[in-house]
This record gives C-alpha cells, sequence and structure tokens, in this order.
C-alpha cells in the first residue's frame, strides 16, 4: 500500500494569502509529474531541481541526478549538494525516503518562490537576460492580464515539506506577485501543510477497525520521522489538526520559526573538523579588545562622517586612534580566518559527499 500526503487535492482552496485570496485547485496534471534535474541557480552554480508530484520511486531518480552532479565536480573546491523544492505533495514513504537521503549526504534544501513580473517592465529589463538565462531563475514574465497559475508559482506542500525537514541546512521564500509594482505585490506562501493521508482507493478497502489501525501506523510514522528531523511539536500538531482536504498556507516569517536554518549536530562537526568562526576565536584577549574598539569606532563614523555618503561596505575611515594600516591589517586578518575556515567547512561536506558518490557505486 503506498502512502500519499496530498495527492490530487481537487477544489482545494488556499487560504490566509497576505493582502489576496489565491484559489489554487490541485488536480492531477501531467505538468506536475516528478522530474528531478540539473540546473542553475540565479548565481550559475549548479543545483538540483525536485519539481512536480512526489511518487513511488523518486527517491532513485534524487540518487542518480546527484551521482551525475558529483561526477562533474572540479577536482578543487566543489560547492556542497544543493536541491531546491518545488512540489504539490506526494507520496509520504518516498518522501521520508528522499528526507533521510538527504540527512545521510549532508544536504542543503532550498524552496524559493518565484517572483511574478510584467512583460515590458524595468524588472524584466534589469533581470532577465536571454544570453544568461540562470539569472534570470527566480522570475517569471507574465502579463497583469493573464491569471496566475500553480505552473507559474513555487510550492512546498505537504510531502514536500517532510523532504524539507530532512535537510541539515535549509531556506526558503514565499512567491511574490511583483506585476503591479514592488509596493502592490501579493505574497503567496510557498510552504502548504496538512494531515498526511493514504490514498482513497487503498485507504477504503479495510474495515473501519483496520482502517483505524492502518492510520494510526501512517501517524506514528510520520510524527517520529518529523521529530527524528528536529522539526518542533507546533508544527507536527498543526499539520495533524488540519483536514487532509484542505490546506493550511503559512507565510515565510512564521514558517522560519518551525525550523533551524542548520542542524546543531552539523555546526558541531564542523567546529571540529575546521574550527568555528569569529572574531573571539581569532585573536587573543588583547587583540579581541582592540578589534572591538576599531570596529566601534569605525561603525560611528560611518554614521556621522560627511565622507560616509556612497562609500562602499567596509570603507576604512580616517582615525585618530588607530593608523590605516592598523585598521586594514585586522579586518584583512579576520577576512582571510573566515574565508579559511568555510572553505575548510565545505571541503568536509563535499568529501563526504563524494565518498559516498564512491561507496554507493560499489
Amino acid at each position: 500500500m503506498v502512502s500519499e500526503f496530498s495527492r490530487n487535492p481537487l477544489g482545494m482552496i488556499v487560504k490566509k494569502i497576505l493582502m489576496a485570496l489565491f484559489f489554487i485547485t490541485l488536480a492531477f496534471n501531467p505538468l506536475f509529474a516528478a522530474e528531478v534535474r540539473l540546473a542553475k541557480n540565479n548565481r550559475g552554480e549548479e543545483i538540483i531541481e525536485i519539481s512536480g508530484e512526489i511518487e513511488v520511486g523518486d527517491l532513485d531518480k534524487v540518487k542518480k541526478t546527484t551521482k551525475e552532479l558529483i561526477a562533474k565536480w572540479p577536482n578543487t573546491n566543489p560547492s556542497p549538494l544543493s536541491y531546491h523544492l518545488n512540489t504539490v505533495g506526494g507520496s509520504v514513504s518516498e518522501a521520508i525516503k528522499i528526507g533521510r537521503f538527504f540527512r545521510e549526504i549532508l544536504a542543503s534544501v532550498n524552496s524559493f518562490g518565484k517572483i511574478i513580473i510584467a512583460p515590458g517592465s524595468e524588472d524584466e529589463r534589469l533581470f532577465i537576460n536571454p544570453g544568461q538565462p540562470w539569472k534570470g531563475y527566480q522570475y517569471v514574465v507574465l502579463s497583469p492580464e493573464k491569471k496566475l497559475g500553480q505552473e507559474h508559482i513555487v510550492a512546498n506542500y505537504s510531502a514536500g515539506v517532510l523532504i524539507f525537514y530532512g535537510a541539515v541546512r535549509r531556506a526558503h521564500r514565499d512567491n511574490s506577485d511583483q506585476r503591479l509594482g514592488f509596493y502592490k505585490q501579493v505574497t503567496i506562501p510557498v510552504m502548504g501543510i496538512h494531515r498526511p493521508y493514504y490514498a482513497t482507493k487503498d485507504f477504503s478497502k479495510p474495515p473501519p477497525s483496520g482502517s483505524e489501525n492502518t492510520y494510526k501506523a501512517l501517524e506514528k510514522t510520520v510524527r517520529e520521522y518529523l521529530i527524528e528531523m528536529g522539526a518542533s511539536q507546533e508544527i507536527i500538531e498543526r499539520m495533524f489538526n488540519k483536514p487532509s482536504a484542505e490546506m493550511e498556507m503559512i507565510k515565510a516569517e512564521e514558517f522560519r520559526t518551525f525550523y533551524k536554518p542548520e542542524e546543531p549536530f552539523l555546526e558541531q562537526w564542523l567546529v571540529a573538523k575546521c574550527g568555528a568562526t569569529g572574531a573571539e576565536n581569532l585573536f587573543n584577549k588583547n587583540d579581541l579588545e582592540r578589534y572591538k574598539k576599531i570596529e566601534s569606532e569605525q561603525t560611528r563614523l560611518s554614521l556621522t562622517a560627511k565622507e560616509s555618503i556612497n562609500k562602499p561596505f567596509g570603507h576604512t575611515f580616517s582615525s585618530n586612534t588607530f593608523s590605516e594600516e592598523e585598521i586594514n591589517t585586522t579586518r584583512s586578518n579576520l577576512y582571510n580566518y573566515t574565508a579559511k575556515v568555510n572553505a575548510c567547512r565545505d571541503t568536509a561536506i563535499t568529501q563526504h559527499q563524494q565518498a559516498w558518490a564512491y561507496s554507493s557505486q560499489k
């Protein structure tokens, strides 16, 4: 029996959208068939995009594409694996498998909503470059007269939330309809939750008593998984209190309170391997006090000095207390130390991911 989280919720009404009601029907459509592919984010970095409905067998697709990306990595300084989620939900069991795989390989997962802009607008001129299409990765160009549909936005509904929690680093951002301008933008949440459920055709077969036991087993599996992955009790209860025929859309500023951007165990593992960032971890007591005085004075000067206008961040202002050479040297030492630690951290993660790819091919 295949467990489902949000397969084909016909006639679903998405509620509580900031500034407007936004109705979405999640009828089954080939448009939403699961797809796992290599893509580029708006910085031109290669990522893995998971889109469409999560179905049994998708873990194999994710692993296959992951190996393809690792095989393309250069010999030095690759970036850790990053996945982008855009799914209306699907199989609970497969989502949990993918989430556990992400935890195993220390994956980062994002679910960044689209920014919808009008054709011919200044935004289109600035952000859409046919020669470098990845720069417009986060944008959709759509006439204000046209109806905004599911295909124009990013969703991370139901089973997608289970995958999201499996990652060790996570981030998300809501969709923003800016076709009428920035100050009239309408926010469309990315995150949607409801009670997980089995497909009706399967769940209707056992007698009521059997169905009760079957559902209890499903609920136990999902609850234990979310707790294992660090989800808060509040989001778990909200999920199970929402009827499966509805969807609770949660705005980004609230949903961010329900997950950690980085799992604590990962931070501790990286500190053990590479050390911790921050001035307090580089300078001795005397040098740290001197660094704090330098930054305090530079901050004050940046707010009061006439020459601060149009100066870039990190500009060195003339000081009567410290020489320009001392200020620049102190800042440069901290910058280089931070860069060294972060490079070590990226290497530790990518070596772990490469080791998985190598061992899985044996």
